[in-house]
């Protein structure tokens, strides 16, 4: 876009200043494209997108308003032999997913039973230690191929925390190369044919908690894993970020700096143009990297794989918060930590310094009123519980950081320069006569394709903003994307002057009500959106 600006402007100007506006757009347009996936303009190669910041800029229609429940511009939608949580790779006319393995256990075919108690629930859930690569076509959805993905450690299925099927497949439009959270990769051709494998062993005991998403970066793919075991260097039972070289599978180098599994670390680029790599450390049930804090790691030529810099929040690792939890998204200005629901904290990615810290446990919050049926502004809110400020998942834009709420129907924008706070209540679902639900618990069925319940996790049954790890936002020009674990998309736009009912684009649905559960992103490729559920795969824009 800013280089056919420059170029346009460039007729009005004599032949040495045209030629000058275009070179500086030209270097414009490379800096800003540094981490791109080569020749991945209208594809969507990895978990991020292109570049892997989870933003991307688009000429083409964004689909911002649709119903699967109602087949409302929708494309195409398939069955899926089983449910999975990974995003979705794009490249010309093959997508790629992940499930987990089809089981047919007949005592798992519960069709419409409800289950209420943890008891009854974890004792109808399964477990695996492989994945299955499903290739389709992206103009029908039709099967193309697919290819099993062995792990070492089992994974319960449909786990509410994200599970063995977590990340998304990459791909640069040669190859495609598959993680399974259980302990494997693969690379394949885009027919099919295997290349390289390896196998390694998850550690703790628990590594499926949204920890890593794909990360593709020239001829290196990056995963969050313990060392070798032959490495005396580093602690064992410590994760670390790890670049393979993508052709061959053969490690290439590990970070000195820790991550915790909880943290998906996320590609950006610094202010001078360097590539890196953003991982943090902290969080709860004991993870034991430290320190708790944030590491900037650089994938710039000789440096690949180094500390840019290192930040440690002041406050003891016991008062940290929750750590670096979700998807670490940042720009090359700032990043963001949370100190538990009281404050967010900005750290400057230039420095590696604390540059802000603005409270989030006041807000203005715009409630809906059925009774008068508008929304209405209450000032200066402050919640009666700290949970009622807990956030499910973040996306910085411009000044503003904006998160779901979580155990409330609310979406949230804190602006990281003023500390103002705004709440918007959403819909928690529309009934048959497309009236939205404003204030009743909803739930779903918990329930593949098949009518079993695999899932031994009671929180997948919940209402939408239940507490589980939901996938990160995906942000197309102005247009914010968030899902709930329901399969409400809610459409946000990032420019809107107020944080009010102005800025709600859209409510979607992924499904029928009380029959879908997602904890997946969506991904945009060529004008259409491609979406999940744990009964079907979804492409979105006629």
């Amino acid at each position: 876009m800013k280089s056919t600006f420059v170029f346009s402007r460039s007729l009005m100007l004599n032949g040495v200043f045209a030629i000058l506006a275009l070179l500086q757009a030209t270097d414009i347009h490379a800096q800003t494209h540094v981490t791109q996936v080569p020749g991945s303009d209208n594809q969507w190669p990895m978990s991020g997108g292109p570049d892997g910041t989870w933003k991307v800029k688009t000429d083409q229609e964004i689909p911002t308003k649709w119903s699967v429940r109602n087949n409302q511009n929708i494309k195409w939608k398939k069955t899926l032999p089983e449910g999975g949580q990974s995003g979705i790779a794009i490249w010309d006319d093959k997508i790629f997913l992940t499930i987990n393995p089809p089981n047919d256990n007949a005592s798992h075919d519960v069709n419409s039973q409800q289950v209420t108690d943890k008891k009854t629930m974890k004792a109808s859930g399964i477990s695996d230690t492989r994945i299955v690569l499903l290739c389709l076509d992206a103009n029908t959805g039709q099967s193309l191929w697919s290819q099993t993905i062995e792990g070492t450690m089992p994974s319960s299925y449909h786990y509410g925390f994200s599970d063995s099927t977590t990340p998304c497949p990459a791909t640069d439009g040669s190859h495609v190369w598959a993680i399974n959270s259980s302990g494997g990769m693969a690379c394949f051709t885009l027919a099919g044919e295997k290349i390289w494998s390896r196998t390694w062993k998850p550690t703790g005991g628990r590594p499926f908690n949204k920890q890593f998403d794909s990360i593709l970066f020239r001829d290196l793919i990056l995963n969050v894993e313990p060392p070798a075991g032959d490495d005396a260097t580093r602690e064992q039972d410590w994760n670390y970020l790890h670049a393979f070289d993508k052709k061959t599978g053969q490690r290439i180098w590990v970070t000195t700096d820790a991550i915790t599994h909880y943290n998906a670390p996320c590609l950006g680029t610094t202010s001078d143009g360097t590539p890196a790599a953003l991982i943090g450390r902290g969080g709860p049930h004991g993870v034991p990297e430290r320190p708790v804090g944030l590491s900037l790691i650089s994938l710039a030529d000789g440096q690949s794989g180094s500390a840019i810099w290192r930040w440690e929040p002041e406050e003891p690792n016991n008062l940290s918060g929750w750590g670096a939890l979700s998807t670490q998204h940042w720009d090359a200005d700032k990043a963001s930590w949370f100190l538990k629901t009281d404050y967010h904290l900005t750290i400057d990615t230039k420095t590696g310094k604390l540059s802000a810290k603005k409270q989030l446990k006041m807000f203005n919050q715009y409630s809906y009123d059925e009774a008068n049926e508008a929304y209405s502004l209450k000032e200066n809110v402050v919640p009666k519980k700290k949970r009622e400020s807990q956030r499910h998942c973040n996306m910085l834009a411009g000044d503003h950081l904006y998160y779901m709420v979580r155990y409330q129907p609310f979406l949230a924008r804190h602006n990281i320069v003023t500390g103002v706070n705004e709440h918007l209540e959403v819909p928690r679902e529309f009934n048959a006569d497309g009236k939205f639900i404003w204030k009743t618990e909803q739930s779903n069925d918990g329930l593949n394709s098949k009518g079993q319940r695999q899932g031994n996790d009671i929180r997948t049954l919940g209402g939408g903003f239940q507490k589980c790890f939901l996938g990160s936002p995906t942000m197309i020009n102005q247009y914010l994307f968030f899902t709930n674990a329901i399969g409400m998309v809610y459409v946000v736009d990032t420019t809107a002057e107020q944080f009010d009912q102005s800025a709600l684009v859209a409510v979607n649905d992924l499904g029928e009500p009380g029959k879908t559960w997602t904890v997946n992103s969506l991904s945009f490729s060529n004008g259409h959106i491609y979406h999940r559920t744990m009964k079907e795969i979804i492409c979105i824009g006629e």
